[in-house]
This record gives structure tokens, sequence and C-alpha cells, in this order.
């Protein structure tokens, strides 16, 4: 799921709905939905996919099982290379071909989403989500928040309390 789609659907359910021209309004966030979700998959047509084996599939779902399991301090290339057992370039082209990011953009992506459950579910404050989440500076967090989700951590957490 990209980012403008995260967003357009957070829009959509953190939103007082409208009064007047509320058909509108949701067929319009629809048709919202469907051109980013045809957008990514003209990205994904217009790259370059090889052949994977079944071992470079499963060594590619150790690196991603490694990188959720490390969400407050990333894993290393080196430590990667090692999970997967392949060169750097080569696990960098499959990760991005299995899983449609790199995986810098796939680390962050998933760092936010358990960000934002932790505002929504666990009711943390946002200084305790950014230090859980190893980011050592609270302005960068926001940022990064703010990119991924759409809303910056402290109005996103308010909309769950």
């Amino acid at each position: 799921m990209t980012d403008d789609i995260l967003r357009t659907v957070n829009e959509i359910v953190r939103q007082d709905e409208p009064s007047t021209l509320k058909s509108y309004h949701y067929r319009l966030k629809s048709m919202e939905l469907l051109y980013y979700l045809f957008k990514s998959l003209r990205k994904r047509t217009q790259s370059v996919h090889e052949k994977l084996s079944e071992n470079d599939i499963n060594a590619i779902y150790k690196v991603r099982d490694q990188i959720i399991f490390s969400l407050s301090k990333p894993s290393t290339i080196a430590e990667l290379i090692k999970i997967a057992g392949m060169n750097e370039l080569k696990m960098r082209r499959i990760f991005k071909q299995v899983f449609g990011k790199g995986i810098y953009d796939y680390y962050q992506h998933l760092r936010m989403k358990e960000a934002a459950r932790l505002l929504r579910e666990e009711k943390l404050s946002v200084s305790q989500v950014g230090y859980q989440m190893g980011f050592e500076n609270l302005s960068h967090f926001t940022r990064v928040f703010e990119k991924h989700i759409g809303n910056k951590p402290k109005r996103y957490s308010s909309e769950f309390n």
C-alpha cells in the first residue's frame, strides 16, 4: 500500500461525514484511491521482473522478517546480506521486486505504521513512540511520520483519544 493510498484512506476514515454532497464526496475519494492504485500498478509493470527461485524468495522473506523484528534499531546491510546469502545488489533488486519498495523505504513505512498503531491503540505519547521507534530527534520523527501517515503524530493521536 503506497503512502498516497494510506493517506487517502486515513482522510476518509478520520474526516467527519460531510453533511452536503455526501455521495459525491465518497465517490471522489473512491476515484482518488483508484487513481493511486493504478499509478502504483503502472510503476510495477514498467519495472523489469526477473524470474525468482524459491530459495531467493525464501531468503528475501527472511530479510523482511529481520526488518520487522528490529523496527526500533535497523539492521545493517551487512547483517541483511548475511541473512539473504546473496550479494547486496541482488538482494536489493529482489527485495524491491517482491515488496515494491526498497529496503530502507520499506523499513520506514513499517516503522511509521507501528508508530501510528502505538499512538492509536497503546495511547503512548508522541515522545514515547518516537524514542521507542529509535528516533533521537523528535522533530525528525514528526516529519517522517507526517510524510508516511499524512498527519503530525500529535494530531493523529488526538483523533483517537
